[in-house]
């Protein structure tokens, strides 16, 4: 005798539950579909039958609660989901209340509702490797290489069938990377589920009631239904997301996390299988990416990063004196001006740990002057500060820390060059400079140093050879 087969969920239902659609995108979709799509029955059969559908394909677990389904005459209702983290602690509850299926008897229907989902309760928790609290309940059990194949039995729609949606959240708690608390109340949301045979296709458009600094956004899920199993893509785009909610949300602004404003005033992300763009705008400060999603980073030769920050932003300033071990301020004399800085085919990561970033990093920076540190002035006999107008130089990045080589700026009677290391997270750093003043070479100097101080100069080396004045160190670059 054969084993009994497990029993399956319908296709249209087990596209939702499997897929890594996000907390309230599963809500919308395993609930509201157990709701309206199977048929009515009583006792805990189909409640129990999803909470072990989950448990098998999720870290997390559900819990669902005084559930009726397929009422004709009266509401189809979950009093009571439950979502938990896999240490057992709850990410959301719910409930959510459908009208009578009386309407659908009788006559072909395309639409129906509205399902209201109500949440008392939303916790979102980042975690130190760049997942959150949310991402974690629904990360998939791997199964079996033999076992992943497509199940195309059960219920299967011939007909498009869109089902309107209205999400209330009561508040929303979350804790960043950093342990940085924060609160948002009173969360709406109206939009639309399509099922059908093509595509499944989830909207939700809404955020806060407040007028001016309120939240906005728009959320858009979908996938096809026909032919081999294919990934979701999705989009979400925002405004005035609270910064520390921007980088739990889109993990891959977590490096910038600390630098970033109250409220960030544009957030877009778009996914389409391992792809994924972001679109950032914090007070004057733009932030595009583009990459591959892997193993909590974006990566590959085709990844790209771009910053741009005004000229006169604080933030700006303290970017330079990290990436520019010579000066002790940066001076800018062009506001309307901007700097750009580049990353190119290599790796950026959304654990917010410097460490793991790495490519080719490009610099093109605004009119302005920087200062130089003490023992720059006395090597280079003047206190007249580096010149950065136009300054365009590229550095590789690996682990975090920058090489610099033939790394060149000019200054009034010269020019300075160098190479050495930085790590972009201590400031620490050793550094070989060479540089020419009025037409006549300077001897090699040596500096390095920790964090604390913008690279102190380090213990002095011997007395290098005088240079030689037949052989004047030759410019390199402009």
């Amino acid at each position: 005798m054969t084993e009994a087969s497990p029993r399956r969920l319908p296709r249209v239902l087990s596209c939702l539950v499997k897929g890594p659609l996000g907390c309230l995108a599963f809500v919308l979709g395993a609930a509201v579909v157990t709701l309206l799509l199977l048929p009515p029955v009583g006792g805990r059969f189909l409640d129990r039958l999803l909470e072990e559908e989950f448990a098998a394909e999720h870290q997390g677990s559900l819990e669902l609660g005084d559930a009726w389904f397929g009422s004709f005459y009266g509401p189809q209702t979950i009093d009571s989901l439950i979502l938990r983290d896999p240490d057992g602690e709850d990410v959301l509850r719910a409930s959510l209340r459908a009208p009578s299926l009386v309407t659908l008897v009788g006559r072909q229907h395309s639409r129906y509702g509205p399902v209201v989902i109500r949440v008392p309760l939303l916790r979102l928790r980042a975690e130190g490797d760049g997942q959150t609290n949310v991402t974690r309940a629904l990360a998939a059990i791997p199964h079996e290489l033999d076992t992943l194949v497509s199940d195309d039995s059960g219920l299967r729609l011939t007909h498009p069938f869109e089902i309107e949606l209205q999400v209330e959240v009561a508040r929303v708690r979350y804790t960043d990377a950093r342990g940085e608390d924060g609160v948002l109340d009173a969360l709406r949301f109206d939009g639309t589920l399509l099922l059908g045979p093509q595509e499944t296709r989830l909207v939700l458009v809404g955020g806060t009631s407040a007028a001016g600094e309120g939240l906005h956004a728009r959320l858009e899920f979908s996938r096809p239904e026909f032919g081999t199993p294919q990934p979701w893509t999705y989009t979400c785009a925002a405004e005035g997301l609270p910064g520390a909610l921007a980088g739990i949300l889109c993990s891959e602004l977590a490096p910038l996390a600390a630098a970033a404003g109250r409220r960030v005033d544009e957030l877009s992300v778009e996914q389409q299988g391992a792809q994924r763009k972001i679109h950032a705008v914090d007070e004057g400060a733009r932030l595009e990416l583009v990459g591959e999603r892997d193993d909590g980073a974006l990566v590959s030769d085709g990844l790209s990063a771009r910053l741009v920050l005004p000229c006169a932003d604080a933030r700006a300033s303290a970017l330079l004196l990290r990436l520019l071990p010579l000066v002790s301020a940066v001076e800018c004399l062009d506001p309307r001006a901007a700097h750009a800085f580049e990353l190119h085919a290599g790796r950026w990561p959304a654990t917010g740990d410097w460490h793991e970033l790495a490519g080719e990093l490009s610099l093109s920076l605004a009119s302005a002057h920087a200062p130089l540190l003490p023992a720059l002035r006395a090597w280079l006999g003047g206190d007249e500060p580096l010149t950065l107008s136009g300054l365009q130089q590229n550095a590789h990045l690996a682990d975090g820390t920058l090489e610099y080589a033939l790394f060149r700026v000019s200054w009034p009677r010269g020019w300075v060059e160098f190479d050495g290391t930085r790590e972009l997270e201590s400031g620490a750093g050793e550094f070989e400079l060479r540089g020419e003043r009025d037409g006549t070479a300077l001897a090699p100097l040596h500096l390095g140093g920790a964090a604390e101080e913008p690279l102190p100069v380090a213990p002095a080396p011997p007395d290098p050879a005088p240079a030689d004045p037949q052989l004047p160190h030759p410019p390199r670059g402009g």
